[in-house]
């Protein structure tokens, strides 16, 4: 009798790295508002890029569909499991540099955003794209969604900051593309297409982020509109001043 592709991974991958007991299948068949729900086959928590690239080996010899998550924090059921392996990246965590010199971050896709923004404010730097999830989202997702949030209007979304990556394609190759390094100008943007990809084209295991030196102060001020005419009119006047709102 043929091993399944579930036995081959439990083989492949170190202990406790598959599991596909009824409670942890469950736990991975759902996202935060979607009122749609799925549920996989089995579940595979890698700790490094060296789990992933033997499960998505695995997966293409089976043909088996692998549904990358993180902390599932989407809307959209983007990361939502119907059979196959769901493939939970929350457990690669690591916070691999921080170089003041060069102003770039490198981190591993389970990194929470906030849990980077404090990270680097403590030495003195910035990484600005705040989702609203930004206190449980991780930085694989808000890559894979291009997350933005509130101050993308002064700083931009996620794509502006992602200056390079590594990322496992269906069937195991790994690919490696830009680095810490603000201009190229040559070649294909590799990195660039996997930001808003939704998971469709690889699985991103390390990511290069650009940072900025932390503003000196933030401020939060509440105004008041009569109407909702007034309030847009009130803010296209502010951005055509040439005033950014953060």
């Amino acid at each position: 009798m043929a091993e399944s592709y579930i036995d081959t991974l439990v083989r492949a991958l170190p202990a406790g790295r598959v599991r596909n007991d009824r409670a942890t299948l469950l736990v991975h068949g759902y996202d935060a508002a979607t009122a749609i729900t799925g549920l996989p086959e089995v579940v595979v928590c890698p700790e490094s890029e060296q789990d992933v690239v033997p499960t998505l080996e695995i997966a293409a010899k089976h043909r088996v569909p692998v549904f990358a998550r993180g902390a599932a924090t989407g809307l959209a059921a983007g990361s939502m499991p119907h059979g196959g392996i769901a493939l939970n990246l929350s457990t690669m965590r690591q916070i691999k540099e921080i170089d003041i010199e060069n102003l770039m971050a490198v981190v591993e896709p389970g990194v929470v955003n906030a849990h980077l923004q404090k990270a680097v404010e403590a030495q003195g730097l910035f990484y600005p794209p705040d989702p609203a999830n930004l206190k449980s989202s991780t930085l694989g997702g808000n890559v894979a969604t291009g997350a933005g949030g509130p101050r993308c209007l002064k700083y931009g979304t996620t794509r502006e900051y992602v200056r390079g990556l590594r990322a496992v394609l269906p069937g195991g190759r790994v690919v490696s593309d830009g680095g810490k390094y603000l201009k190229s100008a040559m070649g294909y943007s590799l990195s660039q297409l996997f930001v808003g990809s939704e998971g469709t084209l690889g699985v991103v295991t390390e990511i290069t982020l650009r940072l900025i030196p932390r503003p000196p102060a933030v401020g939060t001020v509440m105004a008041l509109f009569p109407s909702l005419k007034m309030a847009t009119s009130i803010v296209g006047r502010i951005l055509g001043s040439g005033i950014l709102l953060p």
